[in-house]
């Protein structure tokens, strides 16, 4: 596998959908597009005390000084 196949493998799984209730972590899905996890967050959106944070977990490597 080329280094390029390992980042495109990489990106498709890079997005974490975390959700909150009332501060307590109650579930997290990794997505493979900003639009699946914008159908994780409305699944979720409609209940009461819960928020929603998106993160990036593609990681980047620093070039040598």
């Amino acid at each position: 596998m080329s280094t390029t196949d390992v980042l495109s493998a990489d990106k498709e799984m890079a997005i974490e959908v975390r959700v909150y209730r009332h501060g307590d972590l109650v579930h997290r899905e990794q997505c493979g597009s900003m639009e699946q996890a914008w159908l994780v967050i409305d699944d979720w959106a409609e209940m009461n005390g819960v928020s929603c944070e998106v993160g990036d977990m593609l990681v980047r490597r620093r070039e040598e000084e």
